[in-house]
């Protein structure tokens, strides 16, 4: 054996250098750690961005929905002034219903217009419970 192989098996057995083992570690997390930035930055962007489209496409669709409904109440409410101007108030009271029901019938049938949902028209008794639904 040479005196330089020595000097180089002597020098690598001896104690190690403490970022010498470590140096390539440490550099791919130096490169590496501005891309895993990026993502998590890109990440976050995506997912606000996403919740706000949520958002707002739920406050368009109650927009809608709140429309659609005072349309609704507003031509339930008309057909009820109508109702109560054209048809005898005998006809409302709880014990008549019988009597009048097919009258009430026969002037929703001819009344209801395209508009109003045959959900929305209905008349009920004093009690709560449905007299007449179309």
């Amino acid at each position: 054996m040479s005196l330089r192989s020595q000097s180089v098996s002597a020098a690598m057995s001896g104690p190690p250098h403490p970022l010498g083992q470590h140096r390539y570690l440490i550099v791919l997390l130096a490169i590496s750690l501005p891309f895993m930035a990026l993502l998590v930055l890109n990440l976050h962007a995506a997912q606000t961005h996403a919740r706000s489209i949520a958002i707002n496409r739920a406050e368009n669709l109650s927009l809608v929905i709140e429309h659609r409904l005072s349309l609704h109440f507003r031509a339930a409410e008309h057909m009820l002034k109508l109702l109560t101007q054209q048809v005898p108030t005998a006809a409302m009271a709880q014990g008549q219903m019988p009597k009048y029901r097919a009258t009430l019938e026969a002037w929703l049938q001819s009344h209801s217009y395209a508009l109003i949902p045959r959900s929305t028209l209905s008349l009920f008794r004093c009690s709560g419970a449905a007299a007449v639904r179309l």
